[in-house]
């Protein structure tokens, strides 16, 4: 079937339908599409996240491997 059908059985469907909770649901589908979860950050976390991306463009990083390391030896865990 393509597109086109499935958007004619779509809107049959939805004109059929009376339970409202199914037409609520279509529409926060609709609106989550729509909004880019970015906007949705707040500030502080695209300033943070923004600052990662500075660090790793600079070389600024460390492997989890050598993290892990140095806080076992400073916390003196043998595993």
């Amino acid at each position: 079937m393509n597109i086109e059908a499935e958007k004619i059985e779509l809107l049959k469907l939805i004109l059929e339908t009376e339970d409202e909770a199914i037409i609520q649901q279509l529409k926060v589908v609709f609106k989550k599409k729509e909004t880019d979860f970015w906007d949705e950050l707040p500030d502080h976390v695209k300033e943070r996240i923004n600052r990662g991306l500075e660090d790793v463009a600079a070389g600024r990083v460390r492997s989890h491997e050598d993290v892990m390391q140095e806080i076992k030896m400073q916390y003196g865990i043998n595993h």
